[in-house]
């Protein structure tokens, strides 16, 4: 059995020394297949999204639909991953945190790795379960032990044959009302967390009262709060909503900048995506009460629309168009370092409570 080495960060070409995490990205995905999320669209004409490529003349009635299309839900070309990647490197990136967990959702431990090399980008591997559209046809019989010992031995000594270990617990996806096998894989995780010292990123939807729910499963099982990240924190709350996760020492995320289009709303009415105006003011607000130590970003790539190729923002978004309104909303240096650079260090090296 090997461990990671307390302090380090596990990343798919092994550990790395905090200080070489550098400017990082806390919620993206390389390769990913989320159809598990596609329906059948009830109009005849938007049917016809289901099997159409992206394109130009389309790209714009994408984010209202995007639910039904099957190849806007997938992003299984490493080329594509490498390029777009790259632009993030070009901007002075250096690390992502991939937090697509097992299950059907294309986990790819290799395909990570050799991104990782072609761009020399780290990329920290999640692990555990997604929502549960996402489980494996066997996730019923799996009781909370079995689960938590998976995530563990993947922590300890690699992703089946690959040896390519995760370096961070999720997400791990809470629908609401939480599904049971939901709750159960909360639950695990949870206790991997305890057991390795490994963060973990929650991907949580719904109100407060979820959050509520999800938090004291998590103590009850004894996780580390300060290694627990509520993630899409910009998707539905308001500052009472965070202020409370924040007080338990929880990281939060707000990690859709980019998300700008008012349709997603159409499809999902009870998350509030906002724009990235109101992200960068709820972020000073949350530093002005002293929480700035404690807080994450990302774009949360996941759909083609977001692909630089096909219009979207990209993995650059943040360092390209962000950085500087976050100056210009009065942020100092040290406020944008921290979000990019010495909070993901914090909370992503191993660290036995």
């Amino acid at each position: 059995m090997t461990k990671t080495p307390v302090g380090l960060i596990q990343t798919v070409l092994g550990p790395v020394k905090p200080e070489n995490l550098g400017l990082t990205m806390a919620h993206e995905h390389l390769l990913l297949d989320i159809r598990c999320y596609v329906q059948q669209a009830e109009a005849a004409s938007d049917r016809t999204y289901r099997n159409t490529l992206i394109k130009m003349d389309n790209l714009g009635n994408l984010p209202e639909r995007f639910q039904y299309s099957l190849e806007n839900m997938t992003l299984l070309d490493e080329a594509a991953a490498i390029e777009e990647a790259y632009e993030f490197k070009l901007a002075g990136g250096q690390s992502f945190v991939d937090t697509t967990s097992g299950g059907s959702i294309g986990r790819d431990p290799l395909g990570l790795a050799r991104i990782s090399r072609a761009t020399g980008i780290n990329i920290v591997m999640g692990s555990g379960y997604y929502v549960w559209q996402s489980h494996p046809e066997d996730m019923n019989d799996k009781s909370v032990e079995s689960i938590a010992e998976e995530i563990i031995n993947e922590i300890e000594n690699g992703v089946k044959d690959t040896g390519i270990k995760p370096g961070v617990i999720g997400e791990i996806g809470c629908s609401w009302p939480i599904h049971p096998n939901e709750l159960k894989s909360l639950e695990a995780a949870a206790i991997a967390q305890k057991n390795t010292g490994a963060a973990m990123t929650l991907h949580p939807v719904g109100p407060r009262e979820a959050k509520d729910k999800i938090l004291n499963v998590i103590q009850k099982a004894g996780a580390d709060c300060n290694k627990v990240i509520f993630g899409h924190c910009d998707h539905y709350s308001d500052q009472d909503d965070v202020l409370n996760l924040l007080k338990a020492g929880c990281y939060i995320e707000l990690d859709v900048f980019g998300w700008e289009d008012t349709s997603l709303e159409l499809i999902m009415p009870s998350a509030k995506f906002g724009n990235d105006q109101e992200r960068i003011e709820n972020i000073g607000q949350i530093i002005e009460m002293g929480f700035g130590d404690k807080i994450l970003i990302a774009q949360d790539v996941c759909q083609k629309w977001q692909y630089q190729r096909y219009g979207g923002k990209g993995f650059s978004h943040i360092l390209d168009n962000i950085i500087h309104r976050f100056k210009t909303f009065g942020f100092s240096d040290s406020d944008i370092n921290n979000l990019l650079v010495n909070n993901p260090k914090k909370a992503f090296a191993f660290d036995i409570g």
